[in-house]
């Protein structure tokens, strides 16, 4: 605050106050007002240095003005154009991404290891799927024998939905999915339908969706010690590959290690599955098996 000599007769006990707001101030008309002191100007080489630190920030973050500010840079107007440079950052963001995920999956491993060592006694979870399916898992630290933790999804800024479609629809395109008739196999067809979000927005499921969810359902089942029977209105079919997918799996060959006689009969119920299955062709038409 620039004072004129003279202007303030307390200047110590002005200078002790500062100039607080609602402040009175007495001063001298005649010697002139206090006044704030008028900043120099900036001078142009410091406005180019923030500039360029702004830019070169960016850089070193690895991302354009379009992720950062929301705004195309200068010069780019093309969609292909704007579209590769979407593409570009979201490939340097999933770097960081990935390293949040592998921060994550260690620290769960280290969440296992603090279970293994200090939990005493047995513990029961409720778990909540989709389609109103419920189980209990049941657990104690004796049955936590490994510390290997997985992702069973991939990281979307590395395999964005957009991509797997296109990538999908050129497989399509190129005959990859089909089988040795020409045709698209069932759970092919599912799978477009998820992927191409046909038929989302709270619509009710298929009936290929509940085939496999009761499948699953009966595979939860045997490891738990339930009895499976064939129902009547299974799809032989769904059900028989579902089967095989879970029997092929290594958890299944311990399981059948440990229980032969569990596994037997779950073979017998896949084979169940697989002659009823050849039996039905046509449009539901039945024949002797």
């Amino acid at each position: 605050i620039l004072i004129p000599e003279g202007s303030i007769d307390d200047i110590e006990g002005f200078a002790d106050r500062g100039l607080p707001p609602g402040e009175i101030v007495e001063y001298n008309s005649e010697r002139g007002k206090p006044e704030p002191l008028p900043p120099a100007p900036l001078p142009s080489e410091l406005r180019h240095e923030c500039a360029q630190l702004v830019s070169d920030m960016e850089y070193t973050a690895g991302v354009s003005q379009l992720m950062v500010m929301g705004k195309t840079p200068t010069g780019v107007t093309s969609g292909s154009a704007i579209e590769s440079l979407r593409r570009i950052d979201n490939t340097r963001i999933a770097v960081s991404a990935e390293n949040l995920r592998l921060a994550v999956r260690e620290l769960a491993c280290l969440w296992l290891g603090i279970y293994k060592r200090y939990s005493r006694g047995i513990d029961t979870y409720f778990i909540v799927g989709e389609g109103g399916g419920a189980a209990a898992l049941t657990w104690c630290a004796e049955d936590i024998n490994s510390f290997n933790v997985r992702y069973d999804s991939e990281n979307e800024l590395v395999r964005t939905p957009e991509s797997q479609k296109e990538a999908f629809l050129e497989a399509l395109r190129l005959g990859l999915l089909s089988d040795g008739q020409g045709r698209l196999p069932r759970d092919v067809k599912r799978r477009a339908l998820s992927l191409l979000r046909i038929g989302d927005g709270g619509a009710l499921p298929t009936l290929d969706e509940l085939q496999v969810q009761a499948a699953e359902r009966e595979n939860a089942m045997l490891l738990q010690g339930g009895a499976l029977e064939v129902g009547i209105y299974d799809d032989h079919t769904v059900h028989a590959d579902e089967h095989i997918r879970f029997a092929m799996q290594l958890r299944f060959e311990a399981f059948r290690r440990r229980h032969p006689a569990e596994a037997e009969a779950f073979d017998r119920h896949i084979a169940e599955h697989v002659l009823r299955g050849r039996a039905t062709v046509g449009d539901g038409e039945v024949i002797e098996a």
